[in-house]
């Protein structure tokens, strides 16, 4: 769905309307599948607040089961990427984007879907099974021109195959789950992953020290300033 502004939709190159989006989702729930989700993208270039609020209002009314709010990635060679170098079309602020990030949580929770993972949001029980499963380090396979999967110690993307170490493949399953409600726990590394038993001291002692910086909480699991700054994080970690 992406947006339910036609002003944005058109921005973006999509071929649907807003009211078609709508109507395309009333039609998934008369044929009778009763769980439904849509996806959102956040940050896009002139995106007001009011049009942001109208989305998000639009968006709740259809009675989502799950909702997926990605930050727009500006993408190289794209038509957003030549109109951005071409002095056309100004990038949001990061402090904006976040702002709509967290505009949307306060929306999507009140309309009953918590935040289970950074960027997706779902009523209890309509948890995206595949994206936990991505997240809490299990295989998956990428189906489709630019997926990415991941068997073993292979790793697929847009139909090219890397094999990683067996050490650097235990450092990506593990590290994810800090992305999700439940966070990171270093004694289920310690459990699936014994490889990283070296690692694991070190990492404590920097959880710790952002935990003392309010970005991780308890043993140990994102903050909502956490969450804007994850990917830093995982980067220390790294």
């Amino acid at each position: 769905m992406q947006s339910l502004d036609d002003d944005v939709l058109k921005a973006m190159g999509r071929l649907h309307t807003a009211a078609e989006a709508e109507a395309a989702f009333r039609a998934v729930r008369a044929a009778g599948f009763t769980n439904a989700g849509i996806d959102l993208i956040a940050g896009w270039p002139g995106t007001t607040a009011e049009s942001w609020h109208n989305t998000l209002s639009r968006a709740t009314a259809l009675g989502l089961d799950h909702c997926s709010v990605y930050t727009l990635i500006r993408e190289p060679k794209t038509r957003l990427d030549l109109a951005v170098r071409r002095g056309k079309v100004a990038l949001p602020s990061d402090d904006a984007a976040l702002a709509q990030i967290d505009v949307a949580r306060a929306a999507l929770a009140e309309a009953g879907l918590a935040r289970y993972e950074i960027s997706n949001y779902a009523r209890s029980g309509f948890e995206c099974r595949h994206n936990l499963a991505v997240w809490h380090g299990e295989d998956y396979i990428g189906v489709g021109d630019g997926a990415h999967g991941r068997v073993g110690l292979v790793r697929t993307a847009g139909g090219v195959e890397t094999t990683v170490t067996p050490e650097a493949d235990a450092v990506e399953r593990a590290l994810f789950s800090l992305r999700t409600r439940e966070g990171l726990s270093l004694e289920r590394v310690a459990r699936l992953w014994p490889i990283l038993a070296p690692r694991l001291p070190a990492w404590r002692e920097t959880l710790e020290f952002f935990k003392r910086q309010g970005l991780v909480q308890d043993a140990y699991r994102l903050t909502p300033r956490g969450a804007e700054v994850c990917d830093s994080i995982l980067a220390d970690l790294l």
